[in-house]
C-alpha cells in the first residue's frame, strides 16, 4: 500500500487525500467505471496494473489479454445473450429440459462463469437455480460438444451482425 501511495506523496496524511481525490475523479467519469470495477474482489485498476502486482507478489498471472470487453452487469450479458441466441430468458430460467433451452443455459452459464467471472451464488438468483447446480452446469459446459457452441456464440458475439451467425449454433450444428 505504502508503494501506491507514496505515488501521491510522501506525507501519508496528504498521499491519502490526493489518492481518494484520485478516485473521486475516475467515479465522476462513466468511461472509468469498469477501471473502478474490483477484478476477483481483489485488485482495483487496469490489467497492466494488476498483472505487476501480482507478479510482485509471485501469483499467477494471465498470459493473454481477454479478447471480450468487459460486460456491465448479469443484466446486460442476460439481455445480449436473448437477442443473440432468440431463446427467451424466462425458457433459459425455467427447469425447461427442452434441448435448445438445455444448451443455451449451459453456454450461458459457461459465458458468465468462465470468461466474465461473474458469481456462481449471483448467477443462481437469476437462473432460479441452486449454486450447485450452477457449479454442475458450468463443469458439463466444459465439455469438447458444448465448448464447441460456446466457442460458436463467443466468434458470433465478435461479429458486427451477431444474429446471423448464431442460426447454426443455436440449430445444435
Amino acid at each position: 500500500m505504502e508503494e501506491i501511495l507514496g505515488r501521491f506523496g510522501r506525507d501519508p496524511q496528504t498521499a491519502r487525500a490526493k489518492y481518494q481525490a484520485f478516485l473521486a475523479d475516475g467515479l465522476a467519469d462513466p468511461c472509468l467505471l469498469d477501471f473502478y470495477r474490483p477484478k476477483g474482489n481483489r485488485y482495483l485498476g487496469h490489467g497492466a496494473f494488476i498483472q505487476q502486482i501480482k507478479r510482485q507478489a509471485q501469483e499467477p498471472v494471465r498470459q493473454k489479454e481477454r479478447r471480450l470487453k468487459p460486460m456491465a452487469s448479469l443484466e446486460v450479458l442476460m439481455r445480449d445473450f436473448q437477442e443473440l441466441t432468440g431463446v427467451r430468458l424466462e425458457a433459459v430460467c425455467s427447469p425447461s429440459q427442452v434441448r435448445k433451452v438445455s444448451r443455451a443455459r449451459k453456454v450461458l452459464v459457461y459465458v458468465a462463469r468462465c470468461l466474465y467471472r461473474f458469481h456462481a451464488k449471483e448467477l443462481a438468483q437469476v437462473l432460479k437455480r441452486d449454486p450447485t447446480a450452477i457449479s454442475q452446469i458450468t463443469r458439463q459446459a466444459a465439455e469438447i460438444a458444448t465448448w464447441e457452441m460456446t466457442r460458436q456464440a463467443l466468434a458470433a458475439l465478435e461479429q458486427p451482425d451477431r444474429a446471423t451467425h448464431l442460426s447454426s449454433f443455436m440449430a445444435g450444428t
